[in-house]
């Protein structure tokens, strides 16, 4: 994945003709906007609450007070979702939409719905994991394993720790309300189930847990165990419960194994975000479309419809 904006060094920035507002401020929100200041794009940012910019962007409380603009990069919960992707399509502009798509896939199937009104605008889902190069070269070396039968995927964090100086009982990650649990923070995983492995269709054994003492009225751990139509067999293990960061996929093939773990130092925002404005501006396909946030939302309800099963099968098994 390549872009005539990937990477330019600080103070090299390309002098685009292009106008972006970064609607919801919080930490990813504030991360793209760092991004987006070395490549070129004037820039707004739109939040409701008092949160700290960059001098040289300016702060506006609505997207309506912002006016209008070529990109919406839409940051806010997925609670909050829907209305502002309705909005950004009606003032014209493209939109990347940070993961997950919806807090249901019933509301997925909305907004695809609506995205599909507007066959001209450029329309991302922000699974940036997919642009760590790392990761691509490992996607590559699938093929040679011969076919696959066992894979691992895993996730592992500290929800505490995830954003330094913020108590994180009040962060969106903890509150089921506006999308939070490890589940649809975690969502990479399955978007990377979905791209890697192509399912097309699975048989799901699966538990979600809320098993530690932190301040949140949502899951903290998902254990799943996936068959493919091939019979690929997946692990899928996310929490943020564990201390450190751990996150990775190992695949077993019938001609040998391969391993993928995230470094510290990827570049994968920046070539995410890269990749966006050379869609926009050079009229090229995202290579993360609004159908693959779709098929993440539905892995995410089979998860859920499965760990429902397994709560009635124990309750049974109790009684």
């Amino acid at each position: 994945m390549t872009s005539e904006f990937e990477f330019p060094r600080m103070g090299e920035a390309p002098d685009l003709d292009l106008s972006v507002a970064v609607v919801g401020c919080g930490s990813i929100g504030r991360r793209h906007i760092q991004t987006l200041l070395k490549q070129g794009p004037r820039i707004v940012g739109v939040d409701p609450l008092d949160v700290p910019l960059p001098d040289s962007v300016q702060h506006y409380r609505t997207l309506r007070e912002a006016g209008k603009v070529d990109a919406v990069l839409v940051c806010t919960p997925a609670s909050d979702r829907i209305r502002i992707i309705r909005e950004a399509l009606a003032m014209g502009a493209h939109l990347f939409i940070e993961k997950p798509l919806a807090m249901t896939y019933a509301e997925a199937e909305e907004i695809a719905a609506l995205v599909a009104e507007y066959p001209h605008r450029k329309v991302m889902l922000g699974y940036n994991l997919r642009f760590d190069p790392d990761l691509q070269t490992f996607a590559a070396q699938l093929p040679d394993l011969g076919r696959l039968m066992y894979a691992q995927v895993r996730c592992s964090s500290y929800l505490p720790r995830w954003r330094p100086g913020r108590d994180y009982s009040q962060t969106p990650s903890a509150r089921a309300a506006l999308g939070g649990g490890i589940l649809r923070e975690a969502s990479h995983e399955l978007d990377l189930i979905n791209w890697l492995f192509s399912p097309k269709s699975v048989a799901i054994g699966a538990s979600m847990r809320k098993v530690s003492d932190l301040d949140i009225d949502c899951e903290d751990l998902v254990a799943a165990t996936l068959e493919t139509e091939t019979g690929l067999v997946i692990e899928l293990h996310l929490d943020f419960i564990t201390p450190g960061y751990s996150r990775g996929i190992r695949v077993v093939g019938t001609k040998g194994e391969a391993e993928w773990r995230l470094g510290p130092e990827s570049p994968m925002y920046e070539r995410e975000i890269a990749h966006f404005l050379d869609c926009v501006v050079n009229n090229k396909k995202p290579a993360v479309g609004i159908g693959d946030g779709l098929r993440a939302m539905e892995l995410d309800q089979l998860i859920r419809a499965a760990s429902a099963a397994f709560d009635e099968a124990r309750g049974r098994l109790a009684a």
